[in-house]
């Protein structure tokens, strides 16, 4: 056990920064996880820098090792990973400005409008769902001969389906159900927009008619370029803007750059 205990110091003093900075993050990630769950791709993401922190000491410490083979592998790895982290950085900050620069509203009168589901906690509409339902509801009170298309299905975790709870929040706000459609099928951006534009052409429109689209703010850009792939050319975007909570925004935007990058490689 000393010689272990030894080793282990030894390895710690060599990048006391880089270790201490690994282990704070999984600590923290790991801590946190089971009790914040709006913010957990952030601690995941947390957990895995730590463990890359600690993974990239290592590899410093390989490339003293006596043996030549394990000295060029582990240089090798070094290198690529610090490549993939300038990679990561560059595209990060990209499509951070795409995304902040994709909140711009060009809000206009339309026929339709698309809210975009988004989590139920039991029956009732999670906050960043609220946000969109609020602005849809001012949207609906401006544009009165608009129509919604409220849109998602029940997840595992929802005892109804979104749809519905956006219909019953809206109907409570003295919304007229007469101009909410209910799409209760969709799970996630795409489906709700395919299914959405499939409900608009089923009321007889040959192509598709002047179509707004509420979401967060974060959202926006990856909603815009799925409706523009799925026949929707010139949308007309309405931020629907996320309480001023810090983590909940960094978490937000964090998962929106994979899912955007996932985006433009059709995954």
């Amino acid at each position: 056990m000393l010689k272990i205990s030894n080793a282990l110091k030894s390895i710690y003093a060599e990048h006391k920064i880089l270790y201490t900075i690994g282990l704070l993050l999984i600590f923290t990630g790991s801590l946190l996880y089971p009790f914040i769950p709006y913010i957990r791709f952030m601690l995941f993401f947390s957990v895995f820098c730590g463990s890359c922190c600690i993974i990239y000491g290592l590899l410093c410490r390989l490339e003293k090792c006596p043996y030549d083979a394990v000295r060029i592998i582990a240089k090798i790895c070094r290198v690529s990973a610090l490549i993939l982290i300038c990679i990561f950085t560059v595209s990060f900050i990209t499509v951070q400005a795409l995304i902040i620069d994709g909140m711009k509203e060009n809000e206009s009168e339309c026929e339709y409008i698309i809210v975009l589901g988004g989590g139920v906690n039991g029956t009732k509409p999670s906050a960043a769902l609220v946000c969109r339902l609020d602005r849809a509801e001012k949207y609906l009170n401006d544009y009165p001969e608009s129509t919604a298309i409220l849109c998602g299905g029940q997840g595992s975790r929802e005892l109804i389906t979104e749809a519905q709870a956006m219909e019953t929040y809206l109907l409570s706000r003295g919304i007229d159900k007469k101009r909410l459609i209910k799409e209760e099928h969709s799970t996630d951006t795409r489906e709700n927009i395919s299914n959405a534009i499939n409900i608009i052409r089923s009321t007889g429109n040959s192509g598709i008619p002047s179509t707004a689209i509420v979401s967060n703010g974060f959202h926006l850009y990856r909603t815009k370029l799925i409706a523009k792939k799925q026949g929707i050319d010139t949308p007309v975007m309405l931020n629907a803007k996320m309480p001023p909570i810090p983590a909940l925004i960094v978490n937000l935007h964090l998962r929106e750059y994979f899912s955007v990058i996932l985006e433009y490689m059709n995954l």
